[in-house]
């Protein structure tokens, strides 16, 4: 009976500026008793097997933010603070987290952060910051994002249906900070 029959593949995870790879271990033995006399069969069955599903399953998604959860930390838009809220002081002046492990609703979330005109962004007007893998998006209190040095306006309203789409279990209420 013969061992094994290991295939290493370099797989493509993610898109965009997010591109990265990994090497892969697979077993084509059980895959290749069904196919006889094909010398291609491991590196066939392992691009079909290991890389089809990457590209176009349910975690390519994932891979391209680099987690299967995102954060977000929110204050409602229509709060106003005496003590601006900055990067720094999002996260222990949220009034609400989000968690989010649908890899349908990150991609959801993130094309509606990353699309609209530009504007102009107040870092001292904090009202969201979401945490996607390895990209970090910080929403002001007029509904612009900030990205790696862009800022686009958003329309805010789609953010708070977005929101309100979430299953309650995804939303948890934060002890305000009453300083």
């Amino acid at each position: 009976m013969l061992g094994p029959i290991l295939g290493l593949a370099l797989l493509p995870l993610g898109f965009g500026d997010s591109v990265g790879y990994s090497f892969q271990l697979l077993e084509v033995r059980p895959v290749l008793s069904r196919v006889s006399g094909c010398k291609m069969a491991p590196l066939v069955l392992g691009l079909f097997v290991v890389v089809v599903p990457r590209l176009f399953g349910a975690d390519a998604t994932a891979n391209a933010f680099g987690a299967d959860v995102t954060t977000v930390y929110f204050v409602p838009f229509e709060v106003q603070t005496y003590v601006p809220i900055t990067r720094d002081t999002i996260v222990s002046q949220a009034w609400e987290q989000w968690t989010i492990s649908s890899k349908s609703q990150t991609a959801e979330l993130v094309a509606l952060l990353t699309h609209g005109v530009s504007a102009e962004y107040d870092q001292d007007n904090v009202r969201g910051l979401v945490v996607a893998g390895n990209r970090q998006f910080l929403i002001d209190a007029n509904g612009v994002v900030s990205i790696n040095g862009r800022s686009i306006q958003i329309d805010k309203a789609m953010l708070i249906k977005f929101r309100d789409s979430l299953a309650a279990e995804q939303r948890r209420v934060l002890k305000k900070n009453e300083d």
